[in-house]
């Protein structure tokens, strides 16, 4: 009877663990963002997939910031997420199964100007109740997406169409980041592919990795391949129309848990002429996974009990017993 109720006791541990450790992950990727002069719009679309566990029917939220150049963006307080008193940052909610995929269209109605552009996503919106919210996949801290210019109102005579998309390198992953753990390595691999023209120069895809909780550092663009942070790996590529390639960036860490995010960038910041911009598969910063590193201490023993303390004399008194009667003999 005893190791019957042992048994069920693991197994609805094993239950509750697993209930636990699930969560949903969203990847974000095939991001476009186009500054529409003839409607006086900054519309945006990005691709949605869940590599995690269901969502359970609970929305997230993605919203998309519109900023005049240089002011920074509002979820510096997440009490603005969702502000109405911001009409040109605009959200939309998604639910996500398991393994499924949507596509998130934003569009944001601006005057002619310069406008910096960011993502983030939340559980919900501030105001809602119960008031508060918190940090998801697949933008949980800011993402600056690049800066855009309205140069025309709408009515005008519309400009020369840009060159063929098939002219233009276009990078997307064959198959989603996969994140391995061998003691205090970390490593990542994925395989991608030019789906677009030859590409002109090498790119690169950059992996942070982050101490749980701490923000990734190309929110600041100059930080990428930056020489202070070496266990933030990166991998240079260059693909002809059609090719592909495989990444695999590795890093070497202290024990400790950590939050591995994606870059790609045209260029290192620092490589002359100083500066960079985002490229794809992976324009904005995005969160893959959380993992352990290093060795895991074992669990410390559990304490006696009393059923334990009961046997312990017991055996005890016996011991004593034993040994009364070979003295006495």
């Amino acid at each position: 009877m005893e190791s019957k109720i042992i048994i069920f006791t693991l197994f609805s541990l094993l239950l509750l663990g697993s209930s636990v450790l699930a969560a949903p992950n969203i990847v974000a990727s095939n991001v476009m963002i186009t500054a529409n002069d003839v409607l006086d719009r900054i519309e945006a679309s990005v691709r949605l997939t869940n590599v995690g566990d269901s969502m359970g029917g609970v929305s997230w939220i993605l919203e998309m910031q519109v900023r005049p150049q240089g002011l920074g963006p509002l979820f510096i307080f997440p009490q603005d997420a969702c502000d109405p008193n911001f009409p040109s940052n605009v959200h939309v909610k998604f639910n996500l199964g398991a393994g499924e995929s949507q596509t998130a269209a934003l569009s944001a109605s601006v005057t002619p100007s310069k406008y910096d552009v960011y993502f983030v996503s939340r559980d919900k919106c501030w105001a809602e109740s119960p008031q508060g919210n918190t940090p998801v996949s697949p933008y949980p801290s800011v993402a600056f997406m690049g800066t855009y210019a309205i140069t025309s109102g709408a009515g005008d005579i519309i400009p020369p169409p840009p060159p063929p998309p098939s002219t233009l390198p276009n990078i997307q992953f064959i198959d989603l980041p996969q994140v391995s753990v061998d003691g205090n390595k970390i490593t990542t691999r994925m395989r991608i592919k030019n789906i677009g023209g030859d590409m002109p120069k090498m790119w690169l895809i950059e992996m942070q990795v982050r101490p749980r909780g701490q923000l990734p550092l190309t929110i600041f663009p100059q930080n990428v391949c930056d020489a202070n942070f070496p266990e933030n790996v990166h991998q240079k590529f260059q693909l002809k129309a059609g090719e592909e390639g495989n990444i695999a960036l590795s890093s070497v860490v202290k024990n400790g848990e950590y939050d591995i995010y994606l870059v790609s960038r045209d260029k290192c910041y620092a490589e002359p002429p100083i500066g960079n911009n985002p490229v794809q598969p992976y324009p904005a910063t995005s969160f893959i996974t959380s993992v352990l590193a290093g060795a895991i201490p074992p669990p410390p023993p559990p304490p006696p009990d009393d059923l334990n303390i009961f046997y312990i004399f017991i055996i005890g008194g016996l011991l004593i017993g034993i040994a009364v009667v070979l003295l006495r003999r």
